[in-house]
């Protein structure tokens, strides 16, 4: 471990020998394209206007009341982090030399970078770029996304651009085409170095797999070929080859090759290091949290939910690295082989990809190694796994011999105890049986449960006119901190029992429980012309029932919960999915809406949709409040009304 520090710093001494550009930039306000200067960052020099509405046009942004609304940008490589809008900026340009200059937008994250310069009519001439512009439609075909300074020797003029993505960073550098072109074709050659060496390393494994039939190089392959497609995605490669012709459209996908990168990367690791075997409880953090959490990036991405899916993948992405590198020392500690090439590989990986970002934000300069850390790291990293999977093969082997030796014994000692053995199990698995026949109702309506016995699964159902409802505690982290975790347990049970209850007596369907959330729908799987007015009858007792509970625990001087519930109705896909676990749920629009009613509605009370409020308004069982037009989040402006249902003598409303 000792000597993995000591390549660490190695590497850092060498990074700061090599300065090819200008790290800090200018930081006065005019850009001085000179002689002695042939690349440079101008980040400072830019000033910038937010546009979260995007509703601002180059003529509003020229006019002279915006002038005084644009902010000087202090950073050398501008970076807004995660946040989707589009920013307005300009920088002015003064060209004392002779040379050919031109800009550069050195990532590939951004969605449209349009550049605006004056031309001679008091207008501007437009040029667009960026990732969501086909590579043959871009003014230079070049693996980043580059523009003219049209400026002969003495001129000087305001350059403007708009940048429009959901990872919001623009890093803008200016350079002699020379320059640039010099450059470019080194890059040119280090990536096309990468992309013969990742070709070579997946058939040499290929071939090694057809010999020894051993399923962990299946599994290094797929992880080699998504994670290479990752670092083309880096740079660009997959719109400049792969997304042409009919896959142009896949170009906003990033989030789902990252996600998926992660998954291979999971699948590789549990295989290579033996996880199930020699550490369980990893393995099923890997199975169990970070799988569903790809899938659930690659959902978000396909839903056009790029800004949540890259936040996501960034923060699980840096968790999955520590749980892995975390697990490889562990087992390494434990004496298990082949952790120490694992650890060694994904070193130099890790350290590239921390190159990169410290390069990304000039916290380190521009030379060769910078530039190709990511490259390095993975060549580097390809190279020891192959090694290892060689070395566990090697390992395996002596194993086997050994294990052949003893395996005579085995059998015969397991004969010994095998009639014995069956007529034990046997009984068992009647017994389990039974008990499975039990759960499998708990967890699963009867009528789903008997077609998943019947056929071995269950196809999923369009149900109309479901009522999705959705309860939250107010402040949960809060009275969590107050309580002990028996306490806190013992409460939640207390409720949740009740909820089971009151949601039988209703008809409603208990859909599942997350965290402090309790989720139940009415009219699924059997659809009834009550399940509206049923599922309301039912939030509503609900939250007597914690009223109730509220003043019972006061008087005793204890905590006590307050609950906000919200309904919806409208049209699901109801259940289940994967053969592991199994779970009834639903899905569509609708159970988003119901979760809006819920995060939109007021402690104490229970909130409804406009379309569940049509199905109920003429119902003279419940009282109704309008609260007008609410921002729901992701839903823009909703029409919700409180319900009450008013008592038989008609004196008092209740909830």
């Amino acid at each position: 471990m000792k000597s993995l520090f000591k390549i660490f710093l190695l590497l850092l001494l060498i990074l700061f020998q090599n300065q090819s550009l200008n790290a800090q930039g200018p930081t006065n306000e005019i850009v001085e394209l000179k002689n002695e200067i042939e690349g440079m960052h101008i980040g400072t020099s830019i000033y910038y206007l937010r546009d979260n509405a995007y509703r601002l046009t180059i003529d509003d942004i020229t006019d002279k009341n915006f002038e005084n609304k644009f902010t000087k940008s202090e950073m050398v490589r501008p970076n807004f982090g995660n946040e989707q809008l589009a920013i307005w900026n300009k920088f002015t340009v003064t060209n004392h030399t002779s040379n050919d200059w031109i800009f550069e937008l050195g990532v590939h994250t951004v969605d449209t970078f349009t550049v605006y310069y004056p031309n001679k009519l008091g207008g501007f001439d437009k040029v667009e770029s960026g990732r969501s512009v086909a590579y043959q439609d871009r003014n230079y075909k070049a693996s980043n996304f580059l523009y003219d300074i049209p400026l002969i020797q003495g001129d000087t003029t305001t350059i403007y651009f708009r940048v429009s993505a959901y990872i919001m960073q623009y890093p803008i550098s200016v350079h002699t085409k020379k320059l640039y072109f010099e450059k470019a074709h080194k890059k040119d050659i280090s990536n096309g170095a990468y992309v013969g060496f990742v070709i070579l390393i997946v058939l040499f494994n290929f071939m090694i797999w057809i010999s020894t039939r051993d399923r962990n190089y299946i599994f290094y392959i797929l992880y080699v070929i998504m994670n290479s497609l990752m670092v083309f995605e880096l740079n660009g490669f997959l719109g400049q080859f792969i997304w042409v012709g009919s896959l142009k459209n896949m170009w906003h996908h990033g989030p789902i090759i990252v996600a998926l990168s992660g998954f291979f990367a999971i699948i590789f690791t549990i295989n290579f290091l033996e996880t199930r075997k020699n550490l369980l409880s990893f393995h099923r953090i890997f199975h169990y949290f970070f799988m569903p959490l790809f899938a659930i990036i690659i959902i978000l991405d396909l839903i056009d939910m790029k800004l949540v899916a890259s936040v996501l993948n960034q923060t699980i992405g840096v968790l999955l690295l520590i749980t892995m590198f975390t697990v490889a020392v562990i087992l390494y500690k434990r004496g298990f082989r082949a952790a120490r090439f694992y650890i060694f590989a994904t070193s130099f990986y890790f350290s590239g990809a921390v190159i990169y970002a410290l390069k990304t934000f000039a916290i380190v300069p521009h030379n060769f190694i910078t530039e190709n850390s990511i490259e390095i790291g993975s060549a580097l990293e390809m190279v020891l796994f192959s090694l290892a999977l060689a070395d566990k093969i090697n390992f395996h082997k002596k194993g086997q011999e050994i294990a052949l030796r003893d395996k005579e014994i085995l059998m015969r000692e397991q004969n010994i105890v095998l009639e014995k053995t069956v007529k034990e199990r046997t009984k068992d698995l009647l017994q389990e049986k039974e008990k499975s026949e039990k759960l499998l109702l708990n967890i699963l309506p009867e009528e789903i449960a008997d077609e998943l016995k019947e056929t071995g699964q269950a196809k999923a159902r369009d149900f109309d006119m479901v009522t999705i409802l959705f309860t939250d505690i107010k402040n949960f982290s809060g009275i969590a901190e107050k309580l002990t975790a028996q306490e806190l347990v013992t409460e939640m049970d207390t409720c949740f029992k009740a909820f089971d209850a009151i949601v039988e007596k209703y008809y409603v369907e208990k859909i599942k429980t997350i965290g402090d959330s309790y989720m139940a729908a009415g009219g699924v799987p059997t659809p009834s012309t009550d399940a509206v007015k049923n599922t309301v009858l039912a939030a509503i007792e609900m939250q007597n029932f914690i009223v109730q509970r509220k003043n019972e625990r006061h008087e005793n001087g204890q905590i006590a919960f307050e609950m906000r519930i919200g309904l919806h109705t409208g049209n699901v896909v109801a259940g289940i999915v994967g053969d592991r676990k199994f779970q009834y749920d639903i899905w569509g629009d609708a159970v988003n809406t119901a979760s809006r009613m819920e995060s939109s509605g007021d402690v104490g009370k229970v909130n409804i949709s406009q379309d569940t409020y049509e199905l109920l308004k003429d119902c003279v069982e419940f009282s109704f409040e309008s609260r007008g037009k609410i921002e729901a989040k992701g839903k823009g402006k909703m029409e919700m009304w409180f319900v009450k249902r008013v008592s038989e003598n008609k004196k008092a409303l209740l909830y």
